[in-house]
């Protein structure tokens, strides 16, 4: 008798967000000599024509950072600014990424 192999595998089926995000500006160079050491962005959310559901935003990616604000989270308009404290981050690139869902995370 012959050998047998299987791998499993999944697939889901989600549902399309009536909304897509933007982020002004893409990015912010902070010195560590600034007096103000806060790296600031402006969420934009472009809805769909009949979209009016609240949208929650959340940063992921970024692993121990506990000093940001995102205002107003659930956010019923068209931003929403993000605030990052860089103030005891060490010199380099902190890359995060933005994410936007119509269920609130904390439910």
């Amino acid at each position: 008798m012959g050998q047998m192999k299987s791998v499993d595998g999944s697939v889901s089926v989600v549902a399309v967000p009536s909304f897509r995000l933007t982020i002004n500006p893409a990015s912010v160079e902070i010195h560590k000599d600034d007096s103000d050491m806060v790296a600031k962005f402006t969420v934009g959310i472009v809805r769909d024509e009949g979209f009016t559901a609240p949208v929650y935003l959340r940063l992921a990616g970024i692993a121990g950072l506990e000093s940001f604000s995102i205002n107003p989270i659930p956010a019923d308009g068209s931003e929403s600014i993000l605030s990052i404290d860089m103030t005891d981050q060490p010199v380099g690139n902190l890359p995060f990424t933005l994410v936007g869902s119509e269920d609130d995370p904390d439910v």
